[in-house]
């Protein structure tokens, strides 16, 4: 999801730092008759104290790719969770720069198995043991578990299927 979208299209943000101000209406329009001239040459400020584009000048793909998940750090993602044997699952694929906070999850069992969380290789939960379709849910949106930036949230199961989902927020 977007966090920033152009409004001239010639600017970035819009050029180092001006800002556009006060058209009203047919008032605004001036001599020119087009709005976007309009825009472009009477209607706008320059920042103070001012700036050198350098300063300011980010393209828009830059601060989308810097800033998606910083203004969604509410936002809570849910992923399903299958593994069936004994083997160690990528839940989540790690995020550069970025944790993995697992706030909730449903595990259900067909067989006695110990389920473990992880950040990539390193353990970040003890091992949550189950008996014969057994089952757990849990949740806190303040957060139960969380991996190292730019680590995978993985689950390793012992024996037999497990099933359920996990719900988690990117930080």
């Amino acid at each position: 999801m977007p966090v920033s979208q152009k409004i001239i299209n010639a600017n970035d943000q819009p050029s180092a730092g001006r800002g556009v101000v006060s058209i009203a209406g047919q008032r605004g329009l001036g001599a020119s008759g087009t709005l976007m001239t309009e825009i472009s040459s009477t209607n706008i400020v320059s920042p103070f104290p001012p700036l050198q584009a350098s300063q300011l000048d980010d393209t828009i793909a830059f601060n989308n790719d810097k800033y998606t998940y910083k203004y969604n750090s509410d936002y809570v993602l849910t992923a399903g969770v299958a593994a069936s044997g004994a083997v160690t699952q990528t839940l989540i694929a790690a995020i550069p720069n970025r944790s993995i906070q697992l706030v909730g999850y449903t595990v259900i069992t067909d067989s006695e198995t110990t389920v473990q969380f992880y950040s990539d290789d390193n353990p970040i939960s003890s091992g949550i043991t189950f008996t014969f379709n057994g089952g757990v849910a849990t949740n806190n949106l303040g957060g139960l578990l969380e991996t190292n930036n730019g680590e995978a949230l993985k689950l390793a199961n012992t024996a037999g299927y497990v099933g359920g989902h996990v719900s988690y927020k990117v930080r």
